[in-house]
């Protein structure tokens, strides 16, 4: 219901990996203020055409910390619940309903500015094109650090739409 009262305009689905491995992890990487050296493997992936959002979020370290091993890597267990009253265990292995604890994201989420970080992107792609043994850069994309900054702009929404005492809610299909 969050998502309905807090969304202002139709988005697409995030899928669970995208928030996981991108979203969330931007989220936590704020805007940095320097860029760290790109390692050998980091220059291999640039090479092998992986996106430079991906790379970027990849390379630089979290200036807010995340839950390492953690639900999306950013929920520890005493942040998820189950949503059903007469259950106490979650059986995420096996597919289930998991309730989160927005508390957890909403000081992040407060400090977001979605300008900033495509402006640390942009920042980005002229630092990676300067580094010795990149290949020539064309056209970088941008479609992926502006769907993250939509994806959490949308999720600031959703939580802020939240009241006290709720949470979150994801839907974890059981492994085929």
């Amino acid at each position: 219901m969050a998502q309905i009262a807090g969304l202002r305009r139709a988005t697409a689905p995030v899928a669970i990996d995208i928030l996981e491995k991108i979203v969330l992890p931007a989220l936590h990487m704020g805007i940095p203020d320097k860029l760290p050296p790109l390692g050998e493997d980091d220059l291999e992936n640039i090479r092998k055409g992986t996106d430079l959002f991906a790379v970027m979020v990849d390379v630089v370290p979290f200036a807010h910390p995340a839950q390492e091993g953690g639900f999306l890597g950013s929920f520890a267990p005493d942040d998820m619940t189950t949503p059903y009253a007469d259950r106490q265990n979650l059986e995420l292995g096996k597919g289930d309903w998991v309730g989160l604890n927005p508390q957890r994201l909403r000081p992040l989420l407060d400090k977001f500015d979605p300008n900033r970080l495509l402006l640390a992107f942009e920042k980005f792609v002229d630092y990676v094109g300067k580094q010795p043994g990149v290949p020539r850069l064309g056209e970088v994309s941008r479609a992926l650090a502006e769907t993250t900054a939509r994806a959490i702009l949308d999720l600031r929404s959703a939580i802020g739409a939240l009241g006290a005492g709720t949470m979150l809610v994801f839907r974890l299909l059981p492994p085929p």
